[in-house]
């Protein structure tokens, strides 16, 4: 049985080989002198990484070098198998970058909000003007109610009476809840 400790599974994609919480932990577990484990079980070549170009080579290679076992799910019969099944792994990832940024490019085109996430001040809606499920495809904005007050302060200080943002964020501080993401206001949010 494997602790729950010694399983490393992101939550983020295979397209990058930085930023993977899970992946760095994994790496720095096994180069410890007094690690836990001998052996990597990797459920499938791609969840490794999707770059057969260099990233699974050098995550395989350092493995080897630190004396662990890696063990496949499903294994391979051979390294040219494994180089074939990780080309193809990556080649279906970077089609899948470029739907992904042809996307945007058509839904920007077309007078649609490409953001992930709203900006301060506005919600997500549809063509038809309500914040329902369908805004994730045919994203739009419009104000939003709860941050309407915020937004209108920031102008009238800035804008109208020429407060630094320093100076903003001070006086927003004891008045209003930042956004989302952060815990105080701050001049570069």
């Amino acid at each position: 049985m494997i602790p729950w400790d010694l399983v490393f599974a992101d939550d983020h994609t295979g397209f990058e080989f930085e930023d993977r919480p899970a992946l760095t932990r994994l790496r720095q577990e096994f180069k410890r002198s007094n690690r836990q484990v001998n052996a990597v079980i990797v459920e499938n070549l791609d969840r490794l990484s999707r770059n057969a170009d260099w990233h699974q080579g050098l995550l395989l290679n350092e493995m080897k070098e630190y004396g662990l076992r890696v063990v496949f799910w499903i294994q391979f019969n051979s390294r040219i198998e494994r180089a074939v099944l990780g080309a193809i792994s990556q080649e279906g990832m970077e089609q899948a970058k470029q739907r992904m940024a042809e996307g945007n490019i058509f839904k920007a085109k077309d007078g649609r909000v490409t953001a992930r996430v709203p900006a301060y001040g506005y919600m997500f809606i549809d063509s038809e003007g309500k914040p329902s499920e369908k805004a994730k495809k045919d994203t739009h904005y419009a104000p939003n109610p709860d941050e309407a007050e915020v937004v209108k302060v920031i102008y009238s200080k800035v804008g109208v009476e020429g407060m630094s943002l320093r100076e903003l964020c001070i006086y927003l501080e004891d008045r209003f809840t930042p956004p989302k993401q952060y815990s105080h206001w701050e001049p570069n949010n």
